[in-house]
């Protein structure tokens, strides 16, 4: 059987696009797994799920539970819907919340509060007395978030 040199050629994939800062979760995770280089089977491993609800986070038809938000974040290695400082507080502690994982009902607990007292700052219609303001700074003073 005769031998040939072949030499195979192909142009390099162009670097990726920046992902905009208004992209959905799914479009970031897509973003990120591209750039990484890997198939979905393996982002899904890495982030301790199953295929089906990575493939689900990518497409946006599968909203992750807060203790998942965590890995998300770390994977992407940045949260892309971080607040700014002109966020309206409900828009930062809905993000604070998220980075820790918790749920409303977890840090409801955590500030021996109702939970509908939660989901009413999270929605701006109300804001925490005092007391429970001054808990939610304590709570995330390690993200070195100012509430003023």
């Amino acid at each position: 059987m005769p031998f040939c040199h072949v030499e195979l050629r192909a142009p390099k994939k162009p670097p990726l696009e920046p992902v905009s800062d208004d992209a959905t979760l799914g479009e970031n995770l897509r973003h990120r797994r591209l750039d990484l280089g890997l198939e979905k089977k393996e982002a899904a491993r890495r982030l301790g799920v199953c295929r089906d609800t990575y493939r689900g986070w990518e497409e946006d038809r599968v909203v992750p539970i807060p203790h998942q938000w965590p890995g998300i974040l770390n994977h992407l290695g940045r949260d892309p819907f971080a607040y700014s400082e002109s966020s309206p507080t409900p828009e930062r502690l809905h993000a604070l919340r998220r980075r820790r994982g918790w749920s409303q009902q977890d840090l409801a607990e955590a500030l021996g509060c109702n939970v509908s007292s939660v989901g009413r700052w999270e929605a701006g219609r109300g804001v925490p007395a005092q007391r429970l303001f001054e808990m939610l700074v304590k709570h995330f003073e390690e993200t070195r978030v100012t509430w003023t």
